[in-house]
C-alpha cells in the first residue's frame, strides 16, 4: 500500500472515477504550476445531487500511516532529485498516480499513535515500496494530511523527508506488485509531467512538489514555527465536491475540486471541516480534477 490520500472521489477510487470519467475525458493544457486555469465556475457546493459513493453520514475513522520523500543530490550536485512510484492501473486504490513510497502504519511498527511507529512505519515501506533502506538516516517529519470526510477510505498521514547519497539510492526501483515505473527525478519535472498530463499526482503530492521545487524550503523548513511540532500535529483536513461551472481548456460541465481550509468557499462545503495550520497558508486553496489530472486553478 502506497502514498495517501488521492482525493479523487470518495469510495472506490477507481469505481468513482469510472462513474465520472465520461463526463472528464478532456486533458487540460496548463500555463504555470501544475496547470492554472480560469474559472468561471458556478459552483452549488451541496446542492442538487449527491454525486455516487460520497459518505454524508458519520465520517470513517482514519487509519494512520506514513509517507517519505527521499533525495538524493542530483549528477551534477547542482540540485537535488526525488524519488516516486506509479501505482498499478489495476489498483483499487490511486491507479496510475505517482507517488512517494510509503503506507499504513502496521501494529508491529509500536503503540498506535506514537511518533516511533511513524517513523517504523516509512521506514518499513520505504524498504518493501522502493528498496531504499534508510538505515540511521534521520526522517523530517515536515506534513500532516488527513482525508476528506466524504470518502469511505480515510487516511491520517504524516509526511517525511530524508536525504540520501547519491550512490544509496542506486538500486532504487518499484517493488513490480503495487507500484511500477520507479524514477529519480527533480520535483520541478514531475509538475511539469504533470502539467502536460503525462503523469497523475495527488493533491497533497502537488502540494508536496511545491514545496520541494524551492532548495531554500528544503533547508530551512524545520527552523520555521510554522513547522513546530505542535502545528505538525495538526493536520490539512480538504474538503471534496463535485461542483457545477466551466474550466478553460475543458468542454466538461462541472469537476471534482478539493478544497483547502483558507479557500473562501471552505466554510460552505458540506463535511467535516478543520483549522488552518500555518504552514498550509502558502499552498494553493483548491485543486481541480480536469480529465485524469489534478489542476491548481
Amino acid at each position: 500500500m502506497t502514498s495517501l490520500l488521492q482525493i479523487a472521489g470518495p469510495g472506490d477510487t477507481r469505481e468513482r472515477e469510472h462513474t465520472v470519467q465520461a463526463a472528464l475525458a478532456v486533458r487540460a493544457a496548463s500555463r504555470q504550476g501544475c496547470g492554472a486555469m480560469a474559472s468561471e465556475s458556478k459552483p452549488p457546493y451541496g446542492k442538487g445531487s449527491v454525486p455516487a459513493g460520497l459518505n454524508t453520514g458519520t465520517p470513517v475513522k482514519p487509519r494512520l500511516a506514513a509517507t517519505v520523500v527521499v533525495a538524493r543530490p542530483c549528477a551534477d550536485a547542482s540540485d537535488f532529485e526525488i524519488f516516486m512510484l506509479r501505482r498499478s492501473a489495476r489498483s483499487k486504490f490511486m491507479p496510475d498516480a505517482m507517488v512517494f513510497p510509503g503506507g499504513k502504519v502496521d501494529p508491529e511498527d509500536g503503540p498506535a499513535g506514537s511518533d516511533e511507529a511513524f517513523d517504523a512505519a516509512a521506514r518499513r515501506e520505504c524498504v518493501e515500496e522502493s528498496r531504499i533502506v534508510l538505515g540511521r538516516q534521520p526522517l523530517r517529519w515536515f506534513d500532516t494530511w488527513l482525508t476528506p470526510s466524504v470518502e469511505s477510505r480515510r487516511y491520517l498521514a504524516r509526511f517525511y523527508f530524508s536525504r540520501i547519497e547519491r550512490r544509496a539510492g542506486e538500486g532504487a526501483e518499484a517493488d513490480g506488485y503495487e507500484t511500477h515505473d520507479g524514477r529519480w527525478a527533480r520535483a520541478s519535472e514531475f509538475l511539469d509531467d504533470c502539467a502536460r498530463g503525462i503523469i497523475d499526482l495527488p493533491p497533497p503530492t502537488i502540494c508536496t512538489l511545491m514545496r520541494l521545487r524551492d532548495p531554500a524550503w528544503v533547508s530551512g523548513f524545520e527552523a520555521l514555527p510554522d513547522y513546530s511540532v505542535d502545528q505538525l500535529r495538526q493536520p490539512i483536513l480538504p474538503k471534496w465536491w463535485y461542483v457545477e461551472g466551466s474550466l478553460a481548456g475543458s468542454d466538461d460541465d462541472a469537476h471534482h475540486h478539493v478544497f483547502l481550509p483558507h479557500d473562501p468557499e471552505y466554510a460552505s462545503i458540506q463535511g467535516e471541516a478543520g483549522a488552518l495550520p500555518l504552514r498550509a497558508r502558502p499552498l494553493p486553496s483548491r485543486l481541480v480534477r480536469v480529465g485524469t489530472t489534478w489542476r491548481v486553478p
